[in-house]
């Protein structure tokens, strides 16, 4: 509703609802003085007439109170109680007599109709209309009057009346009502059984003659009913009756709210005669006044009946001028509030219009209005506010379109990040995670007695490739054996990149272990043919090590470390080759796993020692100087063996602590040897291959001689081949710059190798150490022989000296006497020895 339709009926209201209640309340005075004389006089009415009937009905209520208590019919009732015994002849006789006693009290009466016999359980048993009509089959039929009237009864254990629910023509015919008396106990506390009389309604001609009234009500209170009954008189002056079952019209709906509402002020006798016996109501502009009294045992109640006879006309002429006054007002209103109206609303309408046209979208309208009111203060906020508004959306816009971009930038990176997660990017293959998630659903979803094989791949030498010919080569080299390994895969394989050079494959539902290392070295045969890295031809191996489900492992982890420990016993075994997983693999592992341990601590526990094995001259047959050799003996695992610990020390990075301590250790025994005795002497130190190749370690060797004081010249280091393999250049720069401090350099393990002649022409190197193969049959094989005298000859001709390892018997020390070999060490002098036994062997 808009402001100007609020002002003009607000000032309607204010100006009408005065006049309104003046004009009702006089009504009301006059109306309410002529009722009163109205009321008192229905109320003797209903008083009277309700008498009259209850002492109508009490005479039929001692007939049947006497009928109840006739001695056959309380013993009937109670044998249907106790059991069935219909069809007992002593029962069929008392049924007969009890019969009888029904057709007499019918007789008794010109208007009793019928009456019927029901026990406890409202079963007809008998019904009388003056003439015996016994028949369960025929009998035992309830009408709908009947079984309201015998529910009633059953409830509240009182007599109770009941009128037809049909409606009758007025005729001859009489209809019937129904009078209901329960049989009780002795006790009056259990109901035996029902009566029920059908009444001529013509018995209470009389009554209805007196209270010369042609329409009168009754109510019942258990049913809600209201029955109305309408008297008229034929030519014989005889009664007619038309009964209706009123209660469900709508003209008494009100009349039975109100009679059920009254029952509850109502219900003794001394309030009967209460004001409250009257209620009035108007419908279709009537007023109906009813006065009733309540009846017997409160179940029915008489009213009577009748229209107002309050003069209408004086009510509808002051009716008729309250109109014509308001009429007359609201002429008055409606002009004096359109002035008011379109003073006060146009600026309002206007400025609705400007809103709406910014709740629409428009941020750029204005208010122009113009005024010192609160209307003109509303405009200017207005504007104020819509120029907020309109900034603040644009700013708004402009971050909702950020924000757009950004989701869909944090979209593409998370599908980016998600990928990575479970992909490697360089072979596009899964990765480790994805394959231990595909090996657990497999596991999940296992079928019994079936068989799963896992591959542990690495690529041999990939390192040395890589360093050779570049990452990008290494990185095309990794893709294109991802792509080969693809083209071996079946539809359930699982193929994923661990990592590195390291390929891992599952297959499902093998028949046999022989069948994955089929497999395997299908793998193997397909790697012969080169691969073509940027135009150049390479070509690879790999050592594979397979883990077999069940027998092997029952979990992903443990089945791809299994397979990891059969792959490195693999590459332990020469490379190249296939290795099926056993439990002996296992304990080596753990061996080594405690050896680890052990050599973690071996320095801090004072595990580690050395010993010293004596280099003779060959020609004067003195100790010029000695081996220093590492060993370790446990408090757990005992003497370890250097062939055992040395390959775990150099696999872990352990051996660079482990060779840092003996190089130092060394160099301060021989220090302290040499100023005890005044002899010098050299100490050979064995340096692996991963402290030459750690950065640092060219300082390390000048801190120790520098802090143990030991001449440089007394120092010799023992490099193997292999350690030369990573870089000639590189080891020639670090050898030189070793011999710059005065340290001498030893090739150990001479003919075992690579033996390159490149490292005797290179590499400064001042001593080479025959290996121990060489000199164990070089007195029975002339081929060692002549190795033997070559490799001395060639050193001798580039200024080398030579050590001959291993020399146990004189047969050896005699050829290597005839050749001219430097020094000699091995157990025809000494075994290796501790600090006390080198220094008594050194004084002896």
């Amino acid at each position: 509703m808009s402001i100007k339709k609020i002002l003009r009926f607000t000032l309607f209201i204010f100006v009408t609802i005065p006049i309104i209640i003046f004009g009702y309340f006089s009504t009301e005075i006059v109306a309410h003085s002529l009722t009163n004389s109205e009321k008192e006089e229905m109320k003797s009415i209903s008083a009277s007439n309700s008498n009259n009937f209850f002492n109508s009905i009490n005479n039929i209520e001692e007939d049947l109170y006497s009928l109840s208590q006739i001695n056959e019919v309380v013993i009937l009732l109670k044998n249907q109680i106790s059991s069935n015994i219909n069809k007992l002849p002593s029962t069929i006789n008392r049924t007969k007599e009890v019969e009888n006693s029904l057709i007499s009290l019918v007789k008794l009466c010109p208007f009793y109709r019928k009456i019927d016999l029901y026990n406890s359980e409202c079963t007809k048993l008998i019904s009388c209309n003056g003439i015996s009509s016994y028949d369960s089959n025929i009998n035992n039929k309830v009408e709908k009057n009947e079984s309201l009237l015998l529910n009633n009864m059953k409830q509240t254990k009182k007599i109770g009346l009941s009128l037809p629910t049909h409606v009758s023509k007025a005729s001859t015919k009489s209809d019937t009502l129904l009078i209901g008396y329960p049989i009780l106990n002795e006790n009056h506390d259990t109901i035996l059984g029902y009566l029920i009389l059908n009444l001529d309604i013509h018995y209470f001609d009389s009554f209805f003659q007196s209270t010369q009234n042609n329409s009168m009500l009754f109510f019942n209170y258990a049913t809600q009913s209201i029955f109305h009954i309408n008297i008229s008189s034929n030519k014989n002056n005889k009664l007619n009756y038309t009964l209706n079952n009123d209660s469900n019209s709508s003209n008494y709906s009100i009349l039975v709210r109100k009679l059920l509402k009254a029952k509850n002020i109502s219900t003794s006798s001394s309030n009967r005669n209460s004001n409250n016996n009257i209620i009035s109501y108007k419908t279709n502009n009537r007023t109906y006044l009813y006065a009733y009294s309540i009846l017997k045992d409160n179940d029915w109640a008489y009213v009577v009946q009748k229209e107002s006879t309050i003069p209408i006309d004086v009510q509808y002429k002051i009716l008729l001028k309250l109109i014509i006054i308001l009429m007359c007002t609201y002429l008055l209103i409606y002009i004096v509030s359109s002035k008011i109206t379109n003073t006060y609303t146009k600026p309002i309408i206007k400025l609705k219009d400007i809103i709406q046209q910014a709740a629409h979208g428009n941020l750029d309208v204005k208010s122009d209005i113009v005024s010192d009111n609160e209307i003109g203060e509303l405009s200017k906020s207005f504007n104020q506010m819509i120029h907020i508004i309109k900034t603040n959306y644009n700013d708004l816009r402009e971050m909702h379109q950020t924000l757009v971009d950004k989701e869909e930038e944090l979209r593409t990176n998370y599908e980016q990040i998600e990928y990575l997660a479970y992909h490697d990017t360089l072979t596009k293959l899964p990765n480790k995670l994805t394959f231990h998630n595909r090996i657990n659903q497999t596991l999940l979803r296992n079928i019994n007695n079936t068989h799963h094989a896992v591959f542990f791949i690495d690529l041999d030498n990939f390192k040395t490739i890589n360093d050779t010919l570049g990452h990008d080569y290494g990185d095309r080299l990794l893709a294109e054996t991802s792509a080969r390994l693809n083209s071996l895969m079946t539809n359930n394989d699982i193929l994923a990149r661990a990592g590195g050079d390291e390929f891992l494959i599952f297959r499902e539902n093998i028949d046999s272990s022989e069948q994955a290392i089929t497999f395997a070295n299908d793998i193997l045969n397909e790697f012969k043919n080169p691969l073509t890295l940027h135009k150049k031809l390479v070509y690879i191996s790999m050592s594979i090590g397979i883990a077999i489900y069940p027998e092997n492992g029952t979990t992903s982890k443990t089945l791809i470390k299994n397979a990891d420990i059969a792959m490195y016993k693999s590459k332990d075994t020469g490379r190249n080759k296939v290795t099926l997983f056993n439990k002996s693999m296992q304990d080596e592992l753990s061996r080594s796993a405690e050896i680890l341990e052990v050599l973690r601590h071996a320095i801090e526990n004072h595990e580690v020692f050395l010993m010293y094995q004596p280099q003779v001259s060959i020609i004067s047959k003195e100790i010029i100087g000695y081996e220093a050799l590492m060993r370790i003996q446990s408090k757990t695992l005992g003497i370890l063996s250097p062939t055992e610990f040395i390959p775990i020390a150099e696999d872990s990075g352990l051996i660079v602590d482990l060779g840092a301590w003996a190089l130092r250790e060394a160099c301060q025994f021989t220090k302290n040897l040499i100023d005890e005795s005044g002899v010098p002497v050299t100490v050979s130190v064995n340096i692996s291959s991963i402290q030459l190749n750690r950065a640092g370690f060219f300082t390390t060797l000048a801190d120790v001689l520098d802090q143990t004081e030991l001449p440089p010249e007394c120092l010799e280091l023992e490099i193997t081949e292999s350690s030369l393999l990573y870089s000639m250049y590189d080891a020639a720069t670090l050898f030189k710059n070793f011999q710059t401090l005065g340290v001498k350099i030893a090739l150990d393990d001479f003919g075992t190798g690579y033996s390159s002649l490149n490292y005797l022409t290179k590499m400064p190197i001042n001593t080479l150490k025959i290996d121990k193969s060489f000199i164990d049959n070089i007195a029975a094989n002339k081929k060692d022989t002549y190795i033997a005298e070559t490799i001395i000859r060639l050193a001798h001709n580039l200024n080398i000296h030579v050590i001959a390892e291993g020399v146990e018997d004189n047969n050896q020390l005699d050829i290597l006497e005839q050749y001219k070999c430097d020094r000699i060490q091995g157990y025809l002098f000494s075994k290796p020895l501790n600090s006390k036994d080198i220094r008594l062997y050194l004084e002896g």
